[in-house]
């Protein structure tokens, strides 16, 4: 599967790449919202071309532009059936409340997070049985 990484953190993104690409994943590498978006732009006008399956994004980013921006900017061309996102991110409680309040449709895993709760997320997500365009209410462990 082929997935995009929006994340800032050298660290992160090493530790991330290695684990996901352990798992059977391709990873896309983006530090910052604009390059990202950039990288998307040539693509929206074919829904059907994106270059990964799933997109997991940090919402503290480097820059005027916030992993928000990034999530509030894709939901407005492209529908979460046809890119999930995941948000994989350091901030608060309540800022992931009100992520979530915002976007039900997106998953939250709030750092540190485990590894397997992540990669079920990815399961259920690009599951063609998750045809709702939601995420389920409950997860592992």
């Amino acid at each position: 599967m082929q997935i995009g990484l929006l994340e800032d953190n050298p660290s992160l993104v090493e530790w991330l790449s290695t684990a996901l690409e352990m798992a059977g994943h391709h990873v896309h590498v983006y530090r910052d919202g604009p390059s990202l978006l950039a990288h998307l732009v040539t693509i929206e006008s074919n829904p059907f071309s994106f270059p990964f399956d799933l997109l997991l994004v940090d919402l503290f980013l480097p820059n005027e532009m916030s992993g928000l921006d990034v999530i509030n900017h894709l939901r407005t061309a492209i529908p979460p059936e046809q890119l999930p996102i995941i948000v994989v991110s350091g901030a608060s409680l309540s800022q992931l409340d009100h992520l979530q309040a915002s976007h039900p449709d997106i998953p939250v895993l709030q750092k540190p997070y485990q590894l397997r709760k992540l990669l079920w997320w990815i399961k259920i997500l690009t599951s063609e049985q998750n045809e709702s365009g939601y995420p389920p209410r409950s997860a592992p462990l």
